[in-house]
């Protein structure tokens, strides 16, 4: 039997600055995907992703005339509910780096919108294929249950990133550190244990010339019965510290460690084998994180199984994200 082409799916790319150049890192070698255009006001960043990607400028407004199957979206958070909403209403597949939105009212409608206009919503949340992730949560049942969660994120954004552009620190395009830095620390703790039953918390502008927080502590308690501590600050000096998590459950204990959840460090689970694992953060967080993003949207899109995260995923993480923000801010609780 002959076997069928499968024709490469047609990307434009929406938004080309700093985290644009790690999706470069994800499409470049897939022959899955051909990117047929980019687009930024930016002439400099346009003018760096049209030679990085080997294509053409094209206006956002006309995107359309170059039928693209899916447009990812890269542009400063307060604008993505935009850009998806316009590409998912031109029949286009979307592509979206995390945070989907900056609320769930946006991302539900987003939701609503692809599912009448049968598109697919994708989010950017690379962490979940790290070796170390995937084997936690393929355990987690291992663990029985699960008692005390410490999850923590030190890494350092000093003044001068948020200097970098006008639209960083902002509250309305940023969102705050769990929007931006943290949003994949409450990903896994979404992915891992579920909607929070009760959250109380503190956030503070410690540091930084920002419109938010730059530190955040929080109590979880789950619907299991489970409680997790959360901390989080972008106040290191110098570089990115740690990102951690620490599991104390009735079958053991499990760590998690590294710059961002890359090493397997603890793993006392009764009646499992000890297991170890060290990826390279850098290359797996800048790098293979988003090529195995894009290995998962190529067989959504393929109707075949998949891991990518789509929009329902998503919109948990941001609940999750708008309940510790609504605890710490006015003591409410989810």
């Amino acid at each position: 039997m002959n076997e069928v082409a499968v024709k490469p799916v047609r990307v434009v790319i929406v938004g080309c600055g700093r985290v644009c150049r790690y999706h470069l890192n994800g499409i470049a070698n897939n022959p899955a995907f051909d990117v047929v255009g980019i687009c930024d006001i930016d002439p400099e960043s346009a003018s760096w992703a049209e030679d990085a990607f080997q294509t053409k400028r094209q206006d956002f407004e006309n995107i359309q005339n170059i039928e693209p199957d899916l447009a990812v979206i890269c542009t400063p958070s307060g604008h993505h509910f935009h850009h998806a909403h316009e590409m998912l209403n031109s029949g286009i597949h979307v592509l979206i780096e995390k945070p989907a939105t900056l609320n769930a009212n946006e991302l539900e409608e987003l939701v609503s919108l692809a599912e009448r206009k049968n598109r697919q919503i994708f989010v950017v949340q690379q962490q979940r294929f790290l070796d170390s992730v995937q084997h936690l949560k393929d355990n987690l049942e291992s663990l029985g249950e699960v008692f005390a969660i410490q999850m923590h994120l030190f890494w350092a954004r000093p003044q001068s990133y948020f200097e970098q552009n006008e639209w960083r620190g902002t509250k309305k395009l940023d969102g705050g550190v769990l929007y931006n830095q943290g949003a994949h620390s409450i990903d896994l703790l979404s992915w891992l244990f579920g909607y929070p039953l009760k959250i109380t918390g503190t956030m503070k502008t410690l540091k930084r010339n920002i419109e938010f927080e730059d530190t955040i502590a929080c109590t979880i308690e789950f619907e299991n019965g489970g409680l997790a501590t959360f901390t989080s600050t972008i106040l290191c000096p110098e570089r990115n510290f740690e990102a951690g998590i620490t599991i104390i459950a009735e079958n053991g204990i499990v760590r998690l460690g590294g710059i961002s959840f890359e090493k397997m460090e603890v793993w006392e689970v009764k009646g499992t084998d000890a297991k170890t694992y060290s990826d390279r953060a850098t290359d797996y967080v800048y790098k293979d994180g988003h090529l195995k993003t894009y290995i998962e949207v190529a067989k959504a899109l393929r109707r075949e199984p998949h891991q990518a995260v789509d929009g329902n995923e998503a919109l948990k993480t941001i609940r999750f994200i708008e309940a510790i923000y609504d605890a710490c801010s006015i003591g409410k609780t989810p």
